[in-house]
């Protein structure tokens, strides 16, 4: 700070100059040290499906049960194969005894019960599913 003792009284004037030196140096110095200070992890972000493959057929090797309710009655599908209700455990039992994988995909209708729903997922289980995944219906199919 520099200090001026004259004609026209004191005045005090801030000498900024080494300052603003000191910070255009400390501002080149990070900008050059900052790209070669990164840090973290590589992450690779699952590829994103077409709207056409997602719609494609998975093939016989997923089983797939579908849900539906026509009238006051279950429709149920096996891999588009109709199942009777009452034979369910022992036609999954069958399909899973083959299988290495026994997880099993369930479609379910909007109009279908909670409780028919888990009901239908203990019957999945009981025949030897391992795991027991929802698939959402396509909005085409819901209307």
């Amino acid at each position: 700070m520099g200090v001026s003792v004259g004609a026209g009284g004191i005045k005090s004037d801030p000498n900024v100059v080494p300052f603003c030196d000191v910070l255009l140096v400390l501002l080149i110095i990070f900008m050059v040290l900052t790209p070669t200070a990164q840090q973290g992890m590589d992450v690779k972000l699952p590829e994103v499906q077409t709207q056409a493959e997602q719609t494609q057929p998975q093939g016989p090797s997923l089983p797939m049960l579908v849900v539906k309710k026509k009238g006051n009655s279950l429709e149920i599908t096996l891999n588009n194969q109709p199942v009777p209700y009452s034979d369910l455990v022992n036609t999954l039992r069958m399909k899973l005894a083959t299988r290495i994988d026994r997880r099993l995909f369930l479609r379910v209708g909007p109009n279908v019960k909670y409780g028919t729903v888990v009901d239908i997922i203990d019957k999945c289980k009981t025949a030897g599913a391992d795991a027991v995944a929802l698939v959402p219906i396509p909005a085409q199919e819901n209307q």
